[in-house]
């Protein structure tokens, strides 16, 4: 046991750590519930329920080599930009996330890897004059970059596991959304 909690303790010496702060963008894939209570597509009639998000995370990562592991909250708007009720439609989400980190790539100014990581938090969305507050379980899964040592830019997406259900006007429903977000943090 000794042996075990002194290896444990050495690799967290060894580790390279760091706070970290960022900013990220993307845009939202929505699905939705019609009148008559059937499940609609992204598209619907032709229009896709969609659009854009921006947002800020701070966070702490940790770096053993070709692994890692992060922590950090993350703060969304969102807003439709097409589809049922959109120009009414606004989200905003305040997520604490957990990644793994796994580099492929891990030279001194360049390193390339995947992440996979799960998250909780709290979704707030209006919907015309209709609201709904849920904390939704969800899934995290991208590309990573190390660019020059201090930054970080990730290519993801955000697959809701569990979520909320809001009913809009004309009795038509929204679900969470994916999300498929650019990022760039700056380790300090």
């Amino acid at each position: 046991m000794k042996k075990f909690l002194a290896a444990g303790l050495l690799s967290v010496a060894v580790a390279q750590a760091g706070v970290f702060v960022g900013v990220q963008g993307g845009y939202d894939i929505g699905a939705g519930r019609t009148g008559s209570g059937k499940f609609d597509l992204p598209i619907y009639n032709g229009i896709t329920q969609g659009g854009w998000s921006v947002g800020a995370n701070a966070g702490y990562e940790l770096n053993f080599g070709l692994i890692g592991l992060r922590g950090y909250l993350q703060l969304d708007y969102s807003k439709f930009l097409e589809g049922a009720g959109a120009d009414k439609f606004h989200n905003i989400d305040i997520d604490l996330n957990v990644d793994a980190l796994v580099n492929f790539i891990n030279g001194g100014a360049f390193g390339m890897g995947v992440f996979v990581g799960v998250g909780a938090g709290y979704q707030y969305t209006i919907l015309d004059t209709e609201s709904v507050g849920a904390i939704p379980l969800f899934a995290r899964a991208g590309l990573t970059f190390n660019i020059l040592e201090h930054n970080r830019v990730d290519l993801g997406i955000k697959l809701p596991i569990t979520g909320w259900n809001i009913n809009g006007p004309l009795d038509v429903g929204f679900y969470s959304p994916l999300k498929i977000q650019a990022s760039y943090k700056f380790i300090f």
